[in-house]
């Protein structure tokens, strides 16, 4: 099975305290980053670990996701015209 990649995104980079909006690295951050450099391949960007993108899947619905797409999307060109 071919499939071609766009690139990668590094999921639950971090999360942002909702009191003070310090980043904390709950797992290591930068993997991602690292393996798409080591593979040659585009490295898109970092999710943050939301609690809103939980609930938006525990509830069925994904549209809290699909801004997040839109957004990284508007940063990569090679994804505008997906």
């Amino acid at each position: 099975m071919k499939v071609d990649i766009v690139g990668m995104v590094e999921n639950m980079s971090y999360f942002v305290c909702p009191h003070c909006q310090h980043e904390i690295d709950i797992f290591s951050r930068g993997g991602a980053e690292k393996t798409a450099k080591q593979f040659d391949i585009a490295f898109l960007g970092s999710v943050e670990l939301d609690p809103e993108i939980r609930k938006s899947g525990d509830g069925g619905a994904r549209p809290y996701f699909r801004v997040r797409i839109r957004l990284m999307r508007s940063r990569c060109s090679h994804l505008r015209a997906m």
